[in-house]
């Protein structure tokens, strides 16, 4: 997302949310880096996933949402953070300059069909905040 719309920065305004997106690098994905059958899954991602995010810069709200049900090939990999969603560490999901971050009890691939993480990011898309427990509808 950071390098499209660094590469096109006449579109139009508006919010961003990632799910699950590993901002600080990923631990899983630098620990399969160092062999070959690894690189090999990781592909042309090794880059992003293996490396920091130093900040969000661009002038547009980030919501960020992660997840902390820990099932996934986080199992395979000793030493990921907790807590994660099996494959990312919540705290990797930090991201200095976002507008604001959301934990939900799924997995990293649970993100993706989840109707509450689907709320939350239309909330955050109308809003530029997510609805936390301790906000009253």
């Amino acid at each position: 997302m950071r390098q499209l719309l660094n590469d096109y920065p006449d579109l139009p305004p508006g919010r961003v949310v990632t799910l699950g997106t590993p901002h600080q690098g990923s631990y899983v994905a630098r620990r399969f880096d160092n062999n070959l059958v690894g690189r090999v899954l990781l592909g042309h991602s090794r880059g992003v996933l293996t490396e920091q995010d130093h900040g969000w810069s661009l002038d547009r709200e980030l919501g960020v949402i992660a997840g902390s049900r820990s099932v996934g090939v986080g199992l395979l990999v000793p030493g990921l953070a907790k807590p994660n969603d099996g494959t990312v560490a919540v705290v990797e999901t930090r991201l200095e300059g976002m507008s604001d971050h959301l934990v939900l009890v799924t997995t990293h691939m649970g993100l993706l069909g989840s109707a509450e993480a689907a709320a939350q990011c239309c909330h955050f898309l109308k809003n530029g905040d997510f609805f936390h427990d301790s906000d009253t509808p």
